[in-house]
């Protein structure tokens, strides 16, 4: 859970490291500042995906699983 929450908040600052790069430059270094902004964009994604599949895991552990007799 830790990783997937260390993930997101990576994401999200490479993507105001790069939305301020993006501000600041001009020329050649927008492509770098857009590159930095997806792939930030792309680790968030990757943390808010992660952290909401771990937060649900725990509620499947705990349900019972259905035997023969519960089809019948």
């Amino acid at each position: 859970m830790a990783v997937a929450v260390i993930t997101f908040v990576v994401g999200v600052l490479g993507m105001a490291v790069s939305f301020l790069v993006l501000l600041i430059v001009g020329g050649v270094e927008i492509i770098a500042g857009a590159a930095g902004f997806v792939a930030g964009a792309v680790l968030a994604s990757g943390g808010l995906v992660a952290t909401s599949v771990l937060v649900v895991a725990p509620a499947r552990r705990e349900a019972k699983a259905h035997e023969p007799a519960d089809f019948m």
